[in-house]
């Protein structure tokens, strides 16, 4: 039995509800707080209990966001204090700093853990959404810190300031460190204006974004599709359309090209400030666990969609919201939630689907039939698929770093129709066409390139293992890792592309050879004419 004396307080950190109700809030906090930290890594898990040490040794009931700044230091290692040091900032300098601020209550003895303080468990929650935000299935030193900086009161931020740490400037530092781009500043509460759509922002991907930085392949022909999807578009009422088509005939590129043509303002004024997004529908259902959180998401996404009044939400595979996060007591799926919102003309929807998926889950509604305005895509001609990969050759040049003779893009064309004939133009020989250049450029390439990329590809399947036993310390390492490697990658490239000779030259020969592999039909056979498939009458 522990005996204090008169100087000391006893804190026993304890549950005792009066009620059973209280009992069961209890219960699930506490479970809820358990399967929280599941996804910690060892590091992160370490730092929450360094800071219940620091906030006991201060004497201190509670734990604050300066305790978890004093575990982080005191840790010492992992992608956060990497980060701080990388500024030129001294982790003893800002135990000091916080050592200054803080004053130590009255001795006691306290047995349990230390509740958090509302500002601690905001940081926790941010921690975890800079976490997905990064696509990380875990949460680790450097989401912590991250979570740090977006509570902009409490002892922790104001120290950093008074250490004149440039907020943005470390933020980009931990995205460097993780091997992220630094574009996304609005969520992370920077000088730009906040992003007034986040849960768009969040379960999206921005293709008119990817537009305006060229990242997208150019969209040779179609203008008559895509024309017919800006119409519609502008159109007052019933302005979503459904591409119907087989999969590889380019529904995706409609989309792609009215995203290049609102940037360029070559569109219909009515649509020339659109924005297209993307919608990723197993992000959009990851990590709900709990009932409602699926439809929260939604509701937010549609609420935004509805504020902004110029965003086209683009749906591959529409029909398959048809069973997503479907509500067994309301019947309603994210379909249905999607639906309402049409039928008051207050959102854009593009969706995606073959002529037997319409017909087997969306012609049968008649309000889906009537919100969706069909546009069909036809696979192309021969002569169309030839144009287009006249039109994107220098794309797969230079990726490859290659040069593409004419007729190795004619014979794609007619080899394709003749051994592959069960696939859709023009996807078949434009994957075709990326395999030919890509196996050349594993043979001439350097040999340090193909190991680098085969360690990359062993450690991404050592982290899918690694998740799925939940030992989230092993993933933040190999993540770690990748990112070396991926430099190391970037460099040897460079090198060998700076060196003369290094361009290879794609022909005949090879796209033969790209074939074979494909059809499993000898290269011989088909350099002879023979073994073609036969064609479903």
């Amino acid at each position: 039995m522990i005996r204090p004396n008169s100087a000391q307080r006893i804190v026993i950190i304890c549950l005792t509800p009066a009620k059973t109700a209280g009992i069961e809030w209890d219960y699930f906090t506490i479970n809820q707080t358990r399967n929280m930290y599941e996804r910690f890594t060892d590091r992160a898990r370490k730092v929450m209990q360094l800071a219940n040490q620091e906030a006991q040794r201060f004497n201190h009931e509670y734990i604050g966001t300066e305790h978890l700044l004093l575990g982080l230091v005191k840790l010492g290692g992992g992608v956060a204090a990497t980060a701080i040091k990388n500024r030129e900032v001294d982790l003893r300098t800002i135990r000091l700093e916080v050592e200054k601020l803080i004053q130590s209550g009255p001795e006691m003895i306290t047995m349990g853990k230390l509740p958090q303080t509302p500002r601690a468990k905001k940081t926790i929650e941010y921690s975890m959404e800079e976490a997905r935000n990064l696509g990380h299935s875990f949460v680790g030193t450097e989401h912590l810190i991250l979570g740090l900086m977006r509570v902009k009161e409490g002892i922790a931020f104001n120290v950093l300031t008074n250490l004149g740490l440039n907020l943005e400037k470390l933020r980009d530092e931990v995205c460097k460190l993780l091997g992220t781009g630094v574009e996304r500043d609005e969520m992370y509460g920077g000088r730009k204006q906040k992003s007034k759509t986040p849960a768009l922002d969040s379960f999206t991907d921005d293709i008119t974004e990817l537009a305006r930085e060229n990242k997208l392949t150019p969209v040779i022909g179609r203008q008559k599709e895509i024309d017919q999807l800006a119409t519609v578009l502008s159109r007052r009422d019933c302005r979503n359309a459904i591409l119907i088509g087989d999969s590889g005939s380019g529904r995706r590129s409609i989309i792609h090209g009215l995203a290049q043509q609102i940037v360029e303002k070559t569109v219909r004024n009515s649509i020339v400030d659109h924005r297209v997004v993307l919608l990723d529908q197993a992000l959009l259902v990851a990590g709900t666990k709990y009932r409602g959180q699926f439809e929260e998401r939604v509701k937010a996404m549609v609420n935004e969609m509805r504020r902004a009044k110029n965003v086209v939400l683009f749906v591959p595979q529409i029909y398959s919201l048809a069973r997503l996060g479907l509500d067994e007591e309301t019947g309603l799926s994210a379909l249905e939630m999607l639906k309402f919102a049409m039928l008051q003309n207050q959102i854009h929807c593009v969706g995606t689907c073959t002529s037997s998926e319409y017909e087997e889950f969306l012609s049968a509604d008649s309000d889906l039939h009537r919100l969706f305005q069909r546009i069909p895509i036809n696979p192309l001609t021969k002569e169309e698929t030839l144009e287009i990969l006249i039109g994107i050759k220098k794309v797969y040049e230079t990726y490859h770093n290659v040069e593409i003779r004419r007729e190795a893009l004619k014979a794609t064309v007619e080899l394709s129709e003749i051994y592959l004939p069960h696939r859709v133009m023009p996807v078949t020989a434009i994957g075709l066409i990326d395999e030919a250049c890509a196996r050349l450029g594993l043979e001439i390439g350097p040999p340090d390139v193909y190991e680098i990329k085969c360690h990359i590809k062993s450690k991404v399947h050592q982290i899918e293992d690694a998740i799925a036993s939940r030992d989230f310390d092993e993933a933040a390492k190999l993540r770690d890792e990748i990112h070396v490697l991926k430099k190391e990658l970037e460099a040897e490239l460079k090198k060998w592309k700076s060196e003369p000779g290094s361009t290879g030259v794609v022909g005949i020969e090879n796209v033969i050879a790209a074939l074979s592999l494909e059809s499993g039909v000898p290269e011989q056979d088909i350099a002879d004419g023979n073994n073609a498939p036969k064609r479903d009458k």
